[in-house]
């Protein structure tokens, strides 16, 4: 019985450092520089930051909570998958475009012309 355990541990589990860890610890991603994103201590702990510096860090429930509020909330909801904000801003350049310019003073040379 204890070599099927070990197989399942094995299957299951990732590798890191030539070890088996649960999965998904150490998942990383980086952002836009230079954030890098890091799950950690046996995947029970976001880490957000430089591989220098952690600028925060949240347990598994409140990142769950995170990434469901911005999927649902934010990209769901509020943007309608994108769709409303391409449609705002097609709106918006529209309204950019009904307006006309202010008229440009003519400079001073031109009124001396003109005898005014």
């Amino acid at each position: 019985m204890a070599r099927f355990y070990r197989f399942v541990h094995r299957l299951f589990g990732d590798r890191q450092c030539g070890n088996t860890v649960p999965p998904g610890d150490w998942l990383t991603t980086s952002l836009a520089y230079p954030p890098v994103v890091r799950i950690s201590e046996d995947a029970f702990t976001l880490w957000m930051g430089t591989d220098d510096e952690w600028l925060c860090q949240m347990s598994r429930t409140d990142a769950r909570k995170l990434a469901l509020w911005i999927i649902f909330r934010w990209w769901i909801w509020s943007e309608w998958f994108g769709l409303r904000r391409v449609i705002w801003y097609w709106a918006l350049n529209g309204v950019c475009k009904s307006y006309k310019p202010f008229p440009t003073p003519e400079p001073a040379d031109a009124q001396e012309v003109r005898g005014e």
